[in-house]
């Protein structure tokens, strides 16, 4: 194992080790860039107490540790995602990839599966305007872990035409553009009544 995916690892177990849940279950998304992923994330993470699972923050923590560019060491940065994956099904921590699983998302529900874990895929929709509104915003906050602009999501764009998705896959859809809080909530309510939370 790479020295910087077991620095990455130490971090996990300090954020998550208070986040176990009574079953375990797991949240990710479907979405072009600049639809509100990590603003629906951290919402939900808020109301439920859910651990964050982030490709962006991995990202910026391998920035952080010297390795630079917005997609720095695709196999490092694969290993340490799936090593954290790993971590937390083990250890019972429900949690909420924060990212288009556009292509992994069958992957993702197999992995939840493997652990006994219910998989919820949530799709997240906008008109292109505001998402591009969004991007120009993002380019100027330096907080934001994700550093994806225009022509990332004009790619992230094609690929989610060309791609199909069965609608059976989909357990909850949001759009971004009217109230996220009041359609967060509607959402918590069918995790209630599913007996998840």
């Amino acid at each position: 194992m790479h020295k910087l995916n077991k620095k990455y690892l130490q971090q996990i177990k300090k954020e998550a080790r208070s986040r176990r849940s009574k079953k375990l279950f797991v949240i990710g998304f479907i979405g072009v860039t600049g639809v509100g992923k990590s603003y629906v994330a951290k919402l939900i993470s808020n109301k439920l107490n859910l651990y964050i699972a982030s490709n962006d923050k991995i990202r910026r923590f391998l920035n952080d540790e010297g390795i630079e560019g917005v997609n720095p060491q695709q196999n490092l940065l694969q290993e340490i995602a799936e090593s954290s994956s790993k971590y937390l099904f083990e250890n019972q921590i429900s949690h909420i990839i924060d990212a288009d699983l556009l292509k992994f998302y069958k992957v993702a529900k197999k992995n939840a599966n493997k652990y006994g874990a219910k998989f919820f895929l949530i799709r997240l929709y906008c008109p292109e305007r505001i998402i591009l509104d969004r991007l120009k915003k993002r380019k100027k906050d330096d907080d934001n872990f994700s550093h994806a602009g225009e022509e990332i999501y004009f790619v992230r764009k094609q690929l989610h035409k060309d791609t199909n998705i069965s609608k059976e896959d989909i357990f909850f859809e949001i759009n971004t553009e009217k109230d996220i809080e009041k359609q967060v909530y509607d959402f918590i309510d069918l995790l209630t009544k599913k007996g998840v939370i």
